[in-house]
């Protein structure tokens, strides 16, 4: 399934913040292309791809690797999280129209909120990574 076009955004916006691309088997990217909008690849062993719209296969050039994201599911959002020393406190549906996901450290509340529980933690993550201490 394909990710929502704020959720692609939100994830080029995590690489912009540093997050960096895991280039293992399996790790979903994205390359954002001025004519077609992003495109969603599946990373696959020896340095090639598929595109998840075209089936087409590839392989990344040397150098190109800057011009991805990684697309994190969920899991590998809050595993982020975690690395960085917060401990997630809730996750919770608002009147089945918004997730909430919030994380403390320190005593230091942090949160992010969207319309898919992928983009509430992808926004949560986004906002440890702009706290930029650790």
């Amino acid at each position: 399934m394909q990710a929502s076009v704020e959720y692609y955004e939100l994830c080029r916006q995590l690489g912009e913040a540093g997050l960096a691309v895991p280039w293992q088997e399996g790790q979903r990217v994205g390359r954002g292309y001025a004519d077609l909008g992003i495109e969603e690849f599946l990373v696959l062993p020896g340095r090639r791809l598929v595109s998840l719209i075209s089936g087409s296969g590839s392989e990344v050039p040397e150098g190109h690797e800057r011009f991805f994201f990684w697309i994190p599911s969920v899991d590998e959002c809050i595993d982020e999280i975690d690395r960085r020393g917060w401990d997630l406190l809730s996750a919770t549906f608002h009147e089945r129209r918004t997730w909430h996901v919030q994380a403390i450290r320190n005593g230091v509340p942090l949160s992010g909120c969207a319309g898919s529980i992928e983009q509430a933690c992808a926004a949560l993550l986004l906002a440890v990574l702009e706290r930029g201490d650790r």
